[in-house]
């Protein structure tokens, strides 16, 4: 069984996806499963994603096209499509340090987890960070049993995940 599946929804981002692909492609660990779904792109997403993977050391991917029916849909279908013991979501315009997958495995070689969080940083089209959400992680650096993250959702509000930086 896979452990890791990465998948991509993906609509419309031509302009971006080339950047998200590298980043997997750059990816100093190689053991995980890319799913992209085209979510009825109508320009050339489908094709640069295509000819990326093709062309890449990165055997274990689906690039599945389906008729547009919103980003829930297609993360819907990647999950189906799936077969690793965890699942994370990237858009098509995110991309992940060279060293992520390695730091995921670092911990789901050790332990099973239910959930891993990590930080993540918004930048603009050029790179620059608008916002560091690694602050809201502070507390996630110890481990949690699900009591206390069911505590922290109803009594304080402050389980705050991001979907693209848990798995």
């Amino acid at each position: 069984m896979m452990k890791l599946s990465i998948i991509i929804p993906a609509y419309n981002v031509e302009k971006y996806i080339n950047k998200t692909i590298n980043s997997l492609i750059n990816q100093t660990i190689k053991q995980y499963e890319v799913i992209v779904i085209d979510d009825g792109s109508t320009d050339n997403t489908y094709f640069i994603v295509n000819e990326m993977l093709k062309s890449s050391y990165i055997s274990n991917y689906k690039i599945i096209r389906k008729i547009n029916g919103g980003v829930s849909s297609a993360r819907n279908l990647g999950i189906e499509e799936s077969s690793g013991q965890y699942i994370m979501f990237l858009d098509g315009d995110d991309y992940i340090s060279e060293k992520l997958v390695e730091n995921i495995y670092k911990y789901i070689d050790k332990k099973e987890y239910d959930i891993l969080l990590w930080g993540f940083n918004q930048v603009t089209e050029d790179g620059k960070t608008i916002y560091s959400y690694s602050d809201k992680y502070d507390y996630y650096f110890s481990e949690m049993t699900g009591t206390e993250a069911l505590r922290r959702i109803i009594c304080e509000n402050s389980l705050w995940i991001c979907i693209g930086s848990a798995v």
